[in-house]
C-alpha cells in the first residue's frame, strides 16, 4: 500500500529527479506532450524491437534510489544499429522493487520478462531512456494463430495512425464514444478519431501495418552518429517529474529516499528537451 505518512522527497544526483512520495491514494501524473511518429523518430537515436530477458532492481550505494537493469534479447534494430551490435541490449531505468519497497516513475513502461517491445530510445537521457517516457514504448503482442499486433505502453491496443502521424489506441476510441463521437486532442496527447456512438471497438493494428507506416518516417528522421548504444544516463539539475514510493508492509529500507532534493529536465518529460529534434 502507499505510505500515507511519506512526504515530498527526491532522488540523488544519479537520476537528478524530484520525487513525489505519495501521501494520498494517487500519485501525481507525469505530463507528456503529444508526439507523432515523426517526433518520436527524430528524438530517437536508436529504435529496437526486442524481448525482455531479465529485470533486476537494486538500491544504490547510499540507499537513496532504486534502479532496474533490464536486459533484452533477440534485438532487431529499426534505426541506429552500430557496427558490431549483437542481439542483446541493456537499459538502466529509474525505479523498481527491492524487497517490500517499490519506486515508480509515473507513466513509465513496466518491462516484464518475456514481453516483446518496440522502443524509441534517447541517445542520452536525464529522466527515462524511452522517448516521451511512455510515448515511445509499444508492446508487440502475439495473438492466437500467430498474428502480431501492436499495443501502447499501458497494453491498450493501437487501432490506427491518423493523417498527422499520431497514434490512436483502443482507449482513445472508448473515450471518443463516451464523448459522443468527438475528435479529442487533450493535454495528455491522445488523438482520437471520430467514433460513432455505440460503434464496436476497433480491431488492433497489426505490427506489419505499423511498421509499414513507421519505416519511411525512420528513413528520413534525424541521425545521431552514435559511437555507443543509446539510452545512456546523463545527470542534470532542472525541474520536476513525479515519482511514487510504495511500501508493501513495514520496512525502513526507504529511509533515505525522503531526505534529498534534486530536479529533472522538464523538457525531456514533455518530449521537447535537448534530446528531441526541433
Amino acid at each position: 500500500m502507499i505510505d500515507r505518512n511519506a512526504k515530498l522527497a527526491s532522488l540523488p544526483p544519479l537520476w537528478g529527479m524530484v520525487a513525489m512520495i505519495c501521501s494520498g491514494p494517487h500519485a501525481l501524473a507525469t505530463t507528456v506532450l503529444p508526439m507523432n511518429l515523426a517526433d518520436l523518430s527524430d528524438a530517437a537515436a536508436q529504435v529496437i524491437d526486442a524481448v525482455v530477458q531479465s529485470s533486476t532492481s537494486q538500491w544504490n550505494a547510499d540507499h537513496s534510489a532504486i534502479t532496474t537493469v533490464v536486459r533484452f534479447a533477440d534485438v532487431r534494430y529499426l534505426k541506429g544499429r552500430l557496427a558490431g551490435s549483437g542481439d542483446t541490449f541493456e537499459l538502466v531505468v529509474p525505479g523498481g522493487t527491492v524487497g517490500n519497497a517499490r519506486l515508480d516513475l509515473a507513466g513509465a513502461p513496466a518491462f516484464d520478462v518475456g514481453q516483446r517491445w518496440l522502443l524509441f530510445l534517447h541517445p542520452t537521457y536525464r529522466v527515462h531512456p524511452v522517448v516521451g517516457i511512455h510515448r515511445g514504448a509499444f508492446r508487440i503482442i502475439a495473438e492466437p494463430g500467430g498474428l502480431l499486433t501492436i499495443a501502447d505502453a499501458a497494453g491498450e491496443a493501437v487501432v490506427g495512425i491518423d493523417d498527422e502521424g499520431f497514434i490512436r489506441s483502443d482507449q482513445d476510441a472508448e473515450s471518443a464514444q463516451r464523448a459522443g463521437g468527438c475528435v479529442v486532442k487533450g493535454v495528455s496527447g491522445s488523438v482520437v478519431g471520430v467514433v460513432a456512438r455505440g460503434q464496436a471497438r476497433t480491431a488492433a493494428m497489426t505490427y506489419e501495418d505499423f511498421l509499414a507506416r513507421l519505416t519511411p518516417v525512420l528513413q528520413v528522421s534525424r541521425q545521431y552518429g552514435l559511437t555507443r548504444a543509446a539510452g545512456q544516463h546523463q545527470s542534470t539539475n532542472a525541474q520536476a517529474a513525479a515519482l511514487r514510493l510504495r511500501s508493501e508492509g513495514k520496512s525502513n529500507q526507504t529511509g533515505r529516499v525522503d531526505k534529498q532534493l534534486r530536479s529533472v529536465h522538464h523538457g525531456e518529460i514533455a518530449g521537447r528537451g535537448p534530446n528531441h529534434a526541433k
